[in-house]
């Protein structure tokens, strides 16, 4: 089944491990779901850090949902999540059963169950003794952010095409669509610890900066991250035309010449190995790379203030294990 659950005595090793400290460190969470639970185990999370966790946040595990029915539910699921980040359709619809023509009716469903399950799980910290109006107060936050989310994707959905789309535009857009919700989980997590308003929206400001971060490293590796760490295609984001940042920063700096060049590879309905040869000489010819890897680095600058400023000072080891995350996130190879 489909089951979120948050380990705070042990970082042991799982396939869906989002973030391990080492053993006596303190806090790992493993997920075996889709975004809107683990925005949630991730709330959790971040409640230790402030410094004075709450009961939910403490022990040994605590399960935030388990409502997913039968096992074909979770292995849809499982299915959802690879068709989200890949597009590849034609190829997974058969692992779950169903004919390609009456998946997204069942994805529609599966949406709606994950979703119910998630707001269950954002509910039941009233039977911890959480004040109820903190609750509601996290829970229209965490649908406020669904909406963000919601027209991020619509502005990725618009771009798809336009060779008008800036850089400026493209973090506007993942800020919305991604960082929001890691903004999310360090703010909820921080007020369910008992952080006040204040310290909780710092700890907001440093979920934005990790979160858009994050995206922006995951743009780097779509083009120039390897198989054997990726576990995609080298260069598979070219291959699949996306306009990611990199792409972007490409055409805003390129010649008329060589603009031209690329607006009339990524025309194609598929671009061949010639193209995408093309596309990483013309990347190296404007420094993209290293001009992006100078960018991810100040995002990830910008979080580390943030953290500090919004965690206890003194010794705190929850703080020193976030700040190792931000350091193995700016530099990871997958």
């Amino acid at each position: 089944g489909s089951t979120v659950y948050l380990d705070t005595t042990a970082a042991a090793a799982s396939p869906y491990s989002v973030w391990s400290f080492g053993p006596g460190q303190g806090a790992a969470m493993k997920v075996n779901a889709t975004s809107s639970a683990t925005v949630t185990a991730a709330a959790l999370l971040f409640a230790t850090i402030s410094g004075n966790p709450s009961p939910i946040a403490t022990g040994s595990s605590v399960e935030l949902w388990s409502e997913a029915g039968n096992g074909k539910m979770g292995e849809l699921i499982g299915t959802l999540s690879y068709v989200s980040s890949t597009g590849q359709l034609a190829e997974y619809a058969g692992s779950v059963d169903v004919e390609a023509g009456t998946f997204w009716v069942k994805a529609i469903n599966a949406g709606d169950a994950i979703s119910a399950a998630s707001h269950r799980a954002l509910y039941r910290p009233r039977d911890e003794g959480v004040d109820p109006g903190l609750v509601l107060r996290i829970a229209d936050r965490f649908d406020q952010m669904t909406i963000e989310i919601v027209q991020g994707q619509a502005l990725d959905l618009d771009f798809e095409g336009r060779a008008d789309v800036m850089p400026e535009n493209y973090l506007e857009m993942i800020a919305l669509k991604t960082a929001v919700i890691v903004r999310f989980a360090a703010w909820a997590g921080a007020l369910l610890a008992g952080a006040s308003d204040a310290q909780a929206d710092r700890f907001g400001a440093f979920g934005l900066s990790l979160g858009i971060g994050f995206q922006v490293r995951d743009d780097l590796l779509g083009i120039w991250g390897s198989t054997a760490t990726t576990g995609k295609a080298e260069a598979d984001d070219i291959r699949r035309r996306k306009q990611s940042l990199p792409i972007l920063m490409l055409r805003e700096r390129a010649s008329d010449e060589d603009r031209a060049t690329l607006d009339l590879i990524y025309a194609d309905d598929e671009i061949d190995e010639q193209g995408i040869r093309t596309v990483l000489a013309l990347l190296d010819r404007y420094a993209v790379r290293a001009d992006l890897e100078q960018r991810i680095a100040a995002f990830h600058d910008d979080a580390r203030p943030a953290l500090t400023a919004a965690a206890l000072a003194g010794e705190n080891s929850y703080r020193d294990a976030m700040e190792q995350l931000v350091n193995v996130l700016s530099n990871r190879e997958h």
